[in-house]
């Protein structure tokens, strides 16, 4: 990964249904890098995902695949 203090890379989070209910995608192919300093904050509309990539940043959430680093450390092996 590039040399960014938060990176994210074709970041893919799936919730499974619950009984009949299908799989539900919350975030898919999500990319971003946001440099040492920067301060944009994920925006959209209510259902977007903010939650879900802030977690995954954190790391409450693991995510389903890609990869994600906050200041050079991957949030999955570290």
């Amino acid at each position: 990964m590039a040399e960014g203090a938060v990176e994210v890379r074709q970041l893919r989070r799936m919730f499974k249904g619950r009984r009949k209910s299908p799989d539900v995608t919350a975030l898919d192919g999500v990319e971003l890098v946001i440099s040492a300093g920067g301060g944009p904050g994920p925006l959209g509309p209510n259902g977007a995902g903010q939650t879900t990539l802030c977690k995954i940043l954190s790391p409450v959430l693991l995510p389903t695949s890609g990869q994600a680093s906050v200041g050079g450390h991957h949030v999955v092996r570290e």
